[in-house]
């Protein structure tokens, strides 16, 4: 029910580009039009007795005296709306309406079109991303040399300011950041410890669930409480995204990327972390299998030469 102006052309009026509006503000009768896929037409907002005077206010603040909008419905709910608006009454004619109706039609087409690539380009981008991943950590023998490798290219293919891997103690509560990438703009947090009581009741049910833990921006989330708030913001992290890895009841360690100021986490950049994360644990198990499957050997050899010198 709420809609964002994402996109906006004006020509002597201000901007309304990023602003919200409610369809609580339209009239019940036109709304009932609205959402079956009928154009929303007033010709005179100040004079129209369909609209109540709160809600005029608020057009009238926007210079929005006339307006014609079409909605695109699907399943019975409004995803998005073309509009035109004036800044005077105007009476929209029957042409107009139809124009604006076509118009709206072929843009959401070239919209679909245009998201449909996007999210094949994404997905084709996150399989190569993967792939020169698998490719540079595949011969890594060293779990820290896996963890710098991660950081390091996760960090510039998102274009994040930060990004880290930690590893928790045997209770699952104290972390450390055993590895880190960052901007020279922000500071460096590596070789640094917190505990999940410091990242907030929130954060810290989202971790022991197991779920993607995500935050677009910390300053005005709701979820935060004021204190975290500020602890967050002082290490420059005003956005994040985090994927804790849980085994037996207890999270093991957590691979995050964060950014110096707000940011919308996309659903494709997601998916991508949550399977760089589960890679990651893999990479790093196998390593520490082969490490002491190495030492075993290396005491092994050590007994039978002892053993042959004895003889």
């Amino acid at each position: 029910r709420d809609f964002a102006v994402s996109g906006e052309w004006r020509n002597g009026v201000g901007s309304i580009a990023h602003t919200h509006f409610s369809l609580d503000w339209v009239p019940d009768r036109q709304l009932a039009e609205w959402l079956g896929g009928e154009p929303l037409r007033f010709d005179n907002v100040a004079a129209d007795p369909r609209v109540a005077a709160t809600i005029r206010r608020i057009y009238d603040g926007a210079e929005i005296r006339a307006f014609l909008t079409i909605p695109l419905i699907e399943e019975g709910r409004a995803l998005c709306a073309l509009s035109v608006q004036q800044s005077e009454p105007r009476h929209w004619r029957g042409d107009e309406v139809a124009l604006v109706r076509d118009v709206a039609e072929r843009a959401w087409l070239a919209v679909e079109k245009a998201r449909a690539e996007q999210s094949l380009q994404q997905r084709e981008r996150a399989q190569a991303f993967l792939i020169e991943w698998t490719d540079r950590t595949r011969e890594l023998a060293a779990v820290d040399a896996i963890i710098d490798t991660t950081v390091t290219m996760l960090a510039a293919h998102l274009g994040v300011t930060r990004a880290t891997y930690s590893v928790s103690d045997e209770a699952g509560r104290l972390f450390s950041i055993r590895g880190e990438w960052r901007d020279p703009r922000v500071i460096s947090i590596a070789d640094t410890s917190f505990s999940l009581d410091d990242v907030g009741e929130t954060v810290e049910r989202e971790w022991l669930s197991g779920a993607i833990v995500r935050y677009d921006d910390i300053a005005a989330d709701p979820r935060i409480e004021d204190a975290v708030r500020a602890a967050y913001l002082d290490t420059q992290i005003a956005a994040f995204v985090s994927i804790p890895l849980i085994e037996n009841g207890r999270v093991r360690s957590a691979l995050s990327v964060q950014h110096e100021t707000a940011r919308v986490w996309q659903p494709d950049e997601l998916q991508l972390l949550r399977d760089v994360a589960d890679r990651t644990w893999v990479a790093i198990e196998r390593a520490r299998a082969e490490a002491e499957l190495q030492e075993r050997e290396r005491s092994q050899a050590f007994l039978i030469d002892w053993t042959d010198r004895l003889r």
